[in-house]
């Protein structure tokens, strides 16, 4: 057996339990598209703050006191859930996903904090823009509907607060990524 000292970490916002509920119920509305697309297991469902990926352990805790330091001066906020889409929006879609509404500000501010701080202790900056979402699956294959699919389901209005932002790791296995929280950072 190979001993590592490297972690793929990720920062995110996990969602309360009842929201992922609502969002496994959009994902079966889909489901009869077939097998083409790689589902996200409900439990996984979050949004991505910064992706690190692979992590030396003793950066842990530089890491763990720069985000510490992004969420001063953030209060908790409210998003909401709205329309599905896909990336690209041109061409052939590769990610299902479903749009965040509310205080997008709110999370834009707490996603350039973390950057900046991360930036400052020798994590590289994301190169492309941000974009809040949260992805439902993945599309493996060209699934026939997909877009007339995504637009006959009725815009969502699913509501939830934004309290905190978690290190989060995840390890890939043959069933798909296992993720858990490492630390979590409350707002306000």
């Amino acid at each position: 057996m190979t001993m590592t000292n490297q972690r793929r970490l990720f920062i995110a916002v996990n969602l309360p339990t009842d929201v992922k509920g609502q969002l496994h119920q959009l994902q079966r509305q889909l489901y009869v598209l077939g097998g083409g697309i790689k589902w996200v297991e409900p439990y996984n469902f979050h949004i991505t703050i910064k992706f690190l990926g692979e992590t030396d352990q003793q950066q842990l805790s530089v890491l763990e006191g720069a985000l510490a330091q992004s969420v001063i001066g953030i209060n908790p906020f409210g998003l909401h859930l709205n329309k599905l889409g896909t990336f690209p929006q041109r061409g052939t879609p590769r990610v299902v996903w479903v749009g965040l509404g509310g205080d997008i500000n709110c999370l834009k501010t707490l996603q350039q904090q973390v950057e900046h701080r991360l930036a400052a202790v020798g994590f590289a900056p994301e190169k492309r823009k941000f974009s809040p979402h949260l992805t439902l699956g993945r599309v493996k294959t060209n699934v026939d509907g997909l877009l007339t699919a995504i637009t006959t389901i009725k815009a969502l209005d699913v509501n939830f607060a934004v309290n905190s932002v978690e290190l989060m790791q995840s390890v890939l296995t043959g069933k798909g990524p296992v993720y858990s929280r490492l630390a979590s950072y409350g707002l306000g």
